[in-house]
């Protein structure tokens, strides 16, 4: 049997339950309400015309008692009493209801009228009317009045009593039967809940309770409770439905096994330590280098590795879900077999879906740069010992310049003079290449030491902007103090921010046209300054920008004479001894600033 027809079923033998009671309830409201109807129409009017009756008569013979000081309103109350019987007796002849009333109301009738036989029916002769010679006649048939309408009202008062016997039984019948009604409604209405437990509830809970079965990954089920209405034509495809994940399951697993042994042999041959991780950070796959040297084993967590780096790294990622990679310089450093090896690392997000909304693990690589630092601490070790040992005979051969120049030896003519002083300037420049190539040796190797001074911003600014004062004015760029701080302080090594501010000036004066501007500025961000050097020059290419603080980097369009490319570098270093950091943007035909951050103070 289908569900529809079982839910029709049930929902009928309600409703014909309902229905019955309800007429049968209606019937007999119907026939409740006609008796109350009956009462208060019928009999009620005749105890009330009677009870008119009785009062009239009694006023009547009150008037007739009544000495006449005053005959008009003794006439009054004589008439108004008749006129209040007349009209009784006429309401209760036309108001007959009762087995024997209505021979009692025309007896009244016929005693009302011998009585105004005997009575005046004028003020005249009521005033002059003998009523002690009538007085027996009157009161017999006002007496006879008054009994006959006490007996009408009695009989009407007592079928009214009778009514509301009825009525109260009527009343308690209904009563019981909306009971039994309500009864058996309730009866059937748990008979229809179990039904429909067993029918629908039931088996809907156990199909939710699989559902979540297989929420949990559990495919191994079956639906046995099954029917010939919808739900159980719901549990056989529910058992396809099983069928097909279980298969689906089975395929995906032995795919997936598949892969995981290709991807596992593949990493084993892949030379560079790669390790991808869980969620969780335990280590679901790793290169023979990762195992090895980083000690990346199957199984083992990233939280139990002793690098703090590659730690904080895979935090950053879970957090964020952004690539994070080591800070420039930053190496980890790993001494394995007896050798020293430094590593870059980038950690990289593995999310679950293409939304990227959930992410399931990360990628650790790490890229061996041994050979570039041991190249690069080659590099600073020949060139500072090169400078050392160029630097002793350098200061020989500006000291015969100066000799010469002096004619000391012996006069020179204008060529010669010419010669000796652009032979002094290569060698003035060379030992300012080589100071530099010094300075920078010391500040790499961390032998640069700092000498505080603590100033304010602005004054800062305003000594160090003097010694390119003059090679502005020679170029025609104007420099501007916009710096307004000067209520903070910060603690510099002013000689060194000296060499900060001169070569970020001297590269835009000689960038930076005519007529051109340089401003500084700085603004205070939490507990650090920025300042900002800003100039209306020609601009950094995009391809020159990434590179320009590298050592020995010449960007294009540079002169020849214009140095070795250290000078930004230098400055990097002086920033970052004072704790701070330094960064450039730039347009092409707009120009360039340079932004740079030193702790307050």
């Amino acid at each position: 049997m289908k569900i529809r027809t079982k839910l029709i079923i049930g929902f009928g033998i309600l409703v014909f339950v309902f229905s019955v009671t309800s007429a049968v309830t209606l019937i007999q409201i119907n026939y409740l309400g006609n008796s109350i109807d009956l009462i208060l129409k019928e009999n009620y009017l005749s105890v009330a015309a009677t009870q008119n009756i009785i009062n009239g008569s009694n006023q009547l013979l009150l008037s007739f008692k009544d000495t006449p000081f005053n005959p008009e309103k003794k006439w009054i109350r004589y008439k108004n009493a008749l006129d209040v019987i007349r009209e009784g007796i006429e309401i209760e002849v036309g108001n007959i209801t009762l087995e024997g009333e209505e021979d009692l109301a025309n007896e009244m009738k016929n005693s009302f009228l011998r009585l105004e036989k005997i009575i005046p029916q004028d003020k005249n002769k009521l005033l002059s009317f003998d009523f002690k010679f009538y007085a027996s006649k009157i009161e017999n048939e006002i007496q006879t009045i008054i009994e006959l309408a006490s007996e009408i009202s009695s009989i009407n008062q007592k079928n009214m009593i009778e009514a509301k016997e009825e009525a109260k039984k009527k009343s308690d019948s209904i009563s019981k039967l909306i009971w039994i009604t309500l009864a058996i409604s309730f009866f059937t209405s748990l008979c229809y809940l179990y039904l429909s437990n067993y029918w629908i509830l039931k088996p809907l809970k156990i199909l939710t309770d699989y559902s979540k079965e297989i929420k949990k990954g559990n495919f191994d089920l079956s639906y046995t409770k099954l029917s010939n209405d919808e739900i159980g034509k719901l549990g056989i495809e529910f058992n396809n439905m099983i069928f097909a994940l279980r298969n689906t399951r089975d395929e995906n697993q032995k795919t997936i096994s598949r892969t995981k042994h290709a991807v596992t042999e593949i990493f084993k041959s892949i030379p560079i330590p790669l390790t991808i991780l869980d969620s969780e950070g335990k280590i679901e796959i790793s290169t023979e280098k990762a195992t090895n040297i980083f000690g990346f084993h199957l199984g083992n967590s990233i939280w139990n590795n002793n690098i703090k780096a590659l730690k904080d790294g895979f935090t950053s990622v879970l957090e964020n879900g952004v690539i994070c990679k080591n800070k420039e310089g930053e190496y980890i450093q790993i001494f394995h077999e007896r050798d020293e090896y430094f590593y870059e690392f980038q950690i990289i997000p593995i999310y679950s879906n293409l939304s990227k909304s959930q992410l399931s693990g990360a990628a650790i690589c790490l890229n061996d740069v041994t050979s570039l630092i041991e190249q690069k601490e080659l590099k600073k070790s020949v060139l500072s010992t090169v400078s050392h040992q160029i630097k002793s005979p350098l200061t020989t051969i500006q000291m015969a310049f100066h000799m010469i120049l002096d004619e000391r030896i012996g006069e020179l003519n204008s060529k010669q003079t010419e010669v000796m002083l652009a032979a002094k300037n290569e060698s003035d420049r060379l030992e300012h290449i080589i100071n530099e190539i010094l300075d920078l040796s010391k500040m790499e190797s961390k032998k640069s030491f700092l000498n505080k001074t603590k100033i304010s911003p602005y004054d800062l600014v305003e000594i160090c902007k003097l010694d390119s004062i003059d090679h502005a004015n020679r170029k025609g760029v104007k420099i501007y103090n916009d710096v307004n701080i000067k209520s903070f302080t910060i603690d510099v090594d002013i000689d060194k921010m000296k060499h900060v501010f001169s070569n970020i000036f001297s590269n835009g004066i000689r960038f930076t046209p005519s007529a051109g501007i340089i401003r500084i500025n700085a603004t205070v961000l939490n507990n650090i300054i920025e300042f900002s050097i800003s100039d209306t020059g020609a601009g950094i290419s995009a391809e020159d920008l990434p590179y320009i603080f590298d050592s020995f980097y010449r960007g294009s369009g540079q002169e020849p004479n214009t140095g070795v490319g250290i000078g930004l570098t230098i400055v990097k270093e002086i920033i970052q001894l004072h704790g701070g950091n330094v960064r450039c943007r730039s347009e092409v035909g707009v120009g360039t600033t340079f932004a740079f951050t030193i702790p307050i103070t």
